[in-house]
């Protein structure tokens, strides 16, 4: 397994520090324009690997996200302990989180490509010791939105003087979608009997 894992946010995750690991750390931001050096940041491996052993703890978990549909999402789970804790995911609802799309980014950072309203919900990171049942969990809420899109378009009609016209308009998205309806550029209100 890497122990180095570049996440997209910007994130660069070390796990297992070993003594070879440590050293001066820079962010490299580059575009077009120009290119940037972030301060240094210097990592310092202390001791030895401790053999006391320590309960699971979840250093970092998953924020609550909100994204558009097509986006990736990553929902973080950083955890310590002695044994090393083992990180597994689950849905709070019990719906399958499934594989399709579906990565583990270094020792228990999950992302989901391409992601659909489907995947909307709570996601539960578990920090296991290993052979027991002793575990910690953290909680983050993935929030999917989708843009409006019309699933019927208003027809054009011909009408008598006196007669009626009924014009149908249905459209969908996530949250769902206000629907406002326009007469020769300007706001129809309920209640309008013309507008000029």
């Amino acid at each position: 397994m890497c122990r180095y894992t570049l996440l997209p946010q910007g994130v660069l995750q070390v796990s297992g520090v070993r003594r070879a690991d440590a050293g001066v750390f820079r962010c490299v931001a580059k575009n077009i324009a120009n290119t940037r050096y972030s301060q240094e940041a210097t990592l310092n491996v202390t001791g030895g690997a401790s053999r006391t052993y320590k309960e699971p703890i979840i250093l970092s978990g998953p924020q609550n996200l909100t994204l558009t549909v097509h986006q990736t999402a990553i929902l973080e789970c950083i955890a310590t302990g002695n044994p090393r804790p083992i990180v597994s995911w689950s849905r709070l609802d019990g719906r399958s989180i499934g594989v399709e799309g579906i990565q583990v980014l270094g020792s228990g950072n999950l992302m989901i490509s391409d992601v659909s309203l489907r995947h909307s919900g709570v996601y539960v990171c578990a920090a296991n010791r290993p052979g027991t049942r002793m575990r910690r969990t953290a909680l983050g809420r993935l929030v999917v939105q989708a843009p409006p899109e019309f699933v019927q378009w208003p027809q054009s009609v011909s009408r008598p003087a006196g007669g009626s016209a009924v014009f149908t308009c249905v459209a969908q998205g996530e949250p769902e979608p206000h629907l406002v309806w326009l007469k020769n550029g300007k706001v129809l209100k309920p209640g309008d009997h013309s507008l000029s």
